[in-house]
């Protein structure tokens, strides 16, 4: 199943912000497409890490997924200071959530700039921080 069927699929609450956010995630990022990751993970971008101990794997850069009463959102960007989801969360109204992830049970609640630029800047930050690593990344 591709992300889009998936999302079409889905009967949750939310679903009509989830679509809301993969049209702005696809208008803010020129060429980014959507993949399903983990059956209900629906993310933008690509990059391929690989650890100190050679453990390799593929992961996306920025991400939504349905939970129970909420959207969990994903940015895996790491700045110099923290996890960008972290620093974002507090613009956000300290909303809750983990080191990449923030969940949300509106959008229309939100500050729609600093989720744009949360979207912006996880994909500029992680494209930067791939480069610095030597690891491939890409839109798709």
């Amino acid at each position: 199943m591709t992300a889009l069927q998936y999302l079409k699929s889905i009967e949750h609450p939310q679903k009509m912000q989830m679509v809301a956010l993969d049209k702005l995630v696809r208008k803010l990022v020129s060429g980014a497409r959507p993949v399903l990751y983990q059956n209900s993970i629906i993310g933008y971008g690509v990059y391929e890490y690989t650890y100190k101990t050679g453990r390799t794997g593929k992961w996306f850069v920025f991400g939504f997924a349905p939970r129970k009463g909420y959207v969990s959102l994903y940015s895996t960007a790491i700045t110099e200071n923290a996890y960008l989801a972290e620093e974002f969360r507090k613009e956000m109204g300290g909303l809750k959530g983990g080191k990449s992830c923030i969940n949300i049970k509106d959008l229309h609640g939100l500050e729609d700039g600093a989720l744009k630029r949360l979207i912006v800047t996880s994909f500029k930050e992680m494209k930067s921080y791939c480069k610095k690593q030597g690891w491939p990344f890409s839109l798709s």
